[in-house]
């Protein structure tokens, strides 16, 4: 017999999946064609999160940079988690932006809510450069939202609950890694 709490926790999984894709693919959508034309244009995309929202950012760029389903070139994508894993400072990102970034590369920022300052102090460096940005919001990152500028895309998944929001956010990365591929190589 099922455990009752394993069955909820999946339904509710299921039933929070089918949302983000009817609610969400727009700006999925969106997210993998301006990814796309970045990097067809030759630009890298940085990205960054708190939290297990790191992780997740990780996995985004190294889909990008080793590809994901089919044998391809890798795109340049860089994890700033990674990049300063050995920083203990609370404001690690932003230091890397300006130093390796350049006007119209792309940010990708994975939150887990509550406008962290690091991902803010970011966000702020990557408008001066003059960076696109793609934000996953989540609950009480109303700062980080108005860090954004004309262009950038917000992806809010402050509906769903913060139990799920990593499976959903990976879900989420997983789908525009497709898309970024086929608008870019075409095929199935």
């Amino acid at each position: 017999m099922l455990n009752p709490q394993v069955t909820k926790f999946y339904v509710q999984l299921v039933e929070d999946t089918m949302l983000v894709g009817d609610r969400l693919a727009p700006q999925i959508e969106q997210a993998a064609t301006m990814l796309a034309n970045a990097l067809i244009a030759g630009k890298t995309i940085y990205t960054c999160g708190q939290s297990n929202a790191g992780l997740i950012s990780q996995i985004l760029s190294d889909n990008l940079a080793l590809g994901t389903r089919i044998e391809r070139p890798g795109f340049p994508s860089i994890n700033l988690n990674q990049l300063t894993q050995n920083h203990s400072t609370e404001r690690r990102f932003a230091p890397m932006l300006l130093t390796h970034a350049h006007q119209s590369d792309l940010l990708v920022i994975i939150s887990r809510g509550g406008s962290d300052d690091d991902l803010v102090r970011s966000a702020e460096v990557a408008m001066d450069l003059g960076m696109s940005m793609i934000l996953f919001a989540h609950k009480s990152d109303t700062i980080l939202m108005e860090s954004l500028g004309y262009g950038d895309l917000c992806i809010d998944m402050s509906q769903f609950d913060e139990s799920l929001l990593s499976t959903l956010q990976f879900q989420a990365v997983e789908c525009l890694c497709s898309l970024i591929d086929h608008i870019i190589l075409g095929g199935s």
